[in-house]
């Protein structure tokens, strides 16, 4: 139930995955509280996090990477205010309920239209 609360008092999030996940809830929880997240660049954390907008990608393994981009994101408030609103708004319009309820619906809207099921 603390998990928003925690959220809110981050500077930043990691996600320094080194096996593929299809969509890290953690990602999505961290950019739902605008929290801009440092991930590595497999399953669907480069799906999630856009590089430069939302947060960091770096090679999956790399520590020396994840750490320049820890530390390039805890020296600069301005960046990762930028970044945690872009990855909130990221998270609202393609990650949130109704943008899967869209999506869905736009699947099926296809398949209708198509006549076929």
């Amino acid at each position: 139930d603390d998990v928003p609360a925690i959220l809110a008092s981050c500077a930043v999030h990691a996600q320094p995955s080194v096996r593929p996940d299809s969509l890290p809830r953690t990602v999505l929880e961290a950019m739902a509280a605008g929290v801009p997240s440092i991930g590595s660049d497999i399953g669907g954390i480069p799906e999630m996090i856009v590089h430069g907008q939302t947060g960091l990608v770096v090679p999956p393994g790399d520590g020396h990477a994840l750490a320049r981009g820890l530390i390039s994101l805890l020296a600069d408030e301005k960046m990762r205010a930028c970044m945690g609103e872009a990855a909130r708004e990221r998270a609202r319009s393609l990650f949130s309920p109704a943008a899967h309820a869209r999506e869905i619906m736009d699947i099926y809207s296809s398949v209708l239209r198509r006549g076929s099921l």
